[in-house]
């Protein structure tokens, strides 16, 4: 598969450099090329087969072309976040884009993990493909273009979720995620750089305090029981956990777990309250209707009357233990019937 389209790329690439970008559009408009064909069969099955909901069309194939000594592309999304919304909730995919390359060294700039309008910029990562590469990746992930020194051309295009209407190049712009020094109201690019800035922040008043305990604390040093090694600073042993001992999240699949895991560090007495809010909560739920409602509630009352003149008739009584004893007894025996 990949010769194949490492040939089909080849080719496409010298026919747009002398018939120009525009034919490779007549190309795709009337189906005409026995390569470009077999690529576009080639992807579509692959995308058929990633997921259920995708679907493509050669209308929605793009030639795009860089220049050279252009600027980096601005980042951004390829679709709307309000459809990529709609797709997840409606049907549980999301929308996405394949980028085939043509030339070698063809370059995109991605942001993993960053999906919507908001990004970090220290996580920016840049993927290089070849001919007969290609990428395919969510909708909503923060994404530019490279620049080029020399002239770069490549096919695009979208993939769509059935169901879900979607403009062609209906793209949105991201931004980077800004954060400020509360001491010195000094902008910062990421969370690293904040807080290596407010290490040593002139304004910031816990600055000789926090200094003198990061040094006693790396005098000390550390030990992990795990891998049984000593080191010599504390910042070690905390860079050692984080790389090689991470911390994993909890998994629970029961409610009154992860009610447990949630309120773990509220007291005993706030913990207890929450769980019988939430049995409180879980009673009303499971209940099928306003007059099982009423029957249960009848039940309870007829239930308190009878035991409260139970416990009327046991006082009034002659106060002796062997009958009390006795009462209990036949009280536990229709219980247990």
């Amino acid at each position: 598969m990949k010769s194949m389209l490492s040939t089909g790329s080849l080719f496409l690439a010298k026919y747009m450099r002398k018939n120009g970008i525009r034919s490779v559009f007549n190309l795709l408009l009337l189906r005409l090329g026995r390569v470009l064909k077999k690529i576009y069969k080639c992807v579509k099955d692959i995308v058929q087969l990633s997921d259920e909901n995708w679907y493509t069309k050669k209308s929605l194939w793009n030639a795009l072309k860089s220049l050279p000594g252009g600027l980096r592309q601005g980042i951004h999304l390829d679709y709307p976040a309000f459809e990529t919304s709609k797709a997840i909730m409606e049907t549980g995919s999301v929308q996405a884009s394949v980028t085939i390359a043509l030339q070698e060294d063809t370059q995109f700039y991605v942001y993993p993990g960053c999906f919507g309008t908001y990004a970090e910029m220290d996580k920016c990562k840049l993927v290089v493909l070849n001919p007969g590469e290609f990428l395919i990746f969510r909708g909503d992930l923060v994404h530019a273009g490279a620049e080029f020194e020399e002239e770069n051309l490549r096919l695009h295009y979208y993939v769509r979720v059935r169901g879900i209407y979607q403009r062609a190049d209906a793209t949105e712009a991201a931004v980077f995620n800004s954060y400020m020094c509360e001491h010195c109201v000094l902008p910062c690019t990421s969370r690293r750089h904040l807080a290596n800035h407010r290490r040593y922040c002139t304004d910031n008043p816990d600055k000789v305090k926090s200094k003198k305990a990061r040094a006693e604390a790396d005098a000390r040093g550390g030990h992990c029981d795990k891998c049984n090694r000593d080191f010599k600073k504390r910042n070690a042993l905390y860079q050692h956990n984080h790389r090689r001992h991470p911390k994993k999240p909890v998994k629970s699949s029961s409610a009154e777990e992860l009610s447990y895991v949630y309120h773990s560090n509220k007291s005993d007495n706030q913990k207890q309250s929450d769980m019988d809010a939430e049995e409180e909560s879980d009673s009303d739920v499971y209940i099928e209707s306003d007059a099982k409602v009423d029957t249960e509630s009848e039940e309870e009352s007829a239930d308190e009357r009878e035991e409260g003149s139970e416990e009327e008739v046991s006082s009034s009584g002659d106060g002796s233990e062997a009958e009390s004893e006795a009462w209990s007894d036949a009280e536990s025996a229709e219980d247990s019937e």
